[in-house]
């Protein structure tokens, strides 16, 4: 009777894109901002939205100055987008982090652990305190 069952071949694989797709979508929204970018000057261009937190309080929120920091990091100037949001250099690299333990994570123990680390809830309440502590700190300096 099972025999007549049919076998699915590489069904382990079959789903494995799956977990790119978030890589895919992430990787495809990094390349449009800085084609954009490339082009289009944020700061002399009504296209691009001011932070509604800015214009209601006057405080800065995490995120201020990010289109402005990418604008600089498609033309190289990677002081002049630290200066807009240093935040921006540091989600990069960790972005990247991330991206090489998920492809490297299955060959090295090291990215296998920190694969691990990225997908535990500690790091999300770690990166949910950095973004609030950033969040108090550039408004107080």
């Amino acid at each position: 009777m099972q025999a007549d069952l049919p076998t699915k071949k590489g069904a382990p694989h079959a789903n494995a894109w799956k977990r790119w797709l978030p890589w895919i979508g992430i990787g495809l929204m990094l390349l449009g901002a800085f084609v954009l970018l490339l082009f289009i000057d944020p700061t002399k261009v009504p296209f691009f939205p001011q932070c509604i937190f800015r214009k209601l309080t006057g405080w800065y929120c995490p995120g201020c100055g990010t289109a402005r920091g990418v604008y600089q990091l498609v033309h190289g100037n990677i002081v002049q987008a630290w200066y807009f949001n240093p935040a921006l250099i540091i989600g990069l690299l960790l972005l990247t982090m991330m991206f090489l333990s998920e492809l490297l994570g299955a060959r090295y123990a090291f990215w296998c652990r920190l694969s691990r680390f990225f997908s535990s809830s500690l790091f999300a309440y770690l990166l949910l305190a950095a973004i609030i502590l950033w969040w108090i700190l550039r408004n107080i300096l």
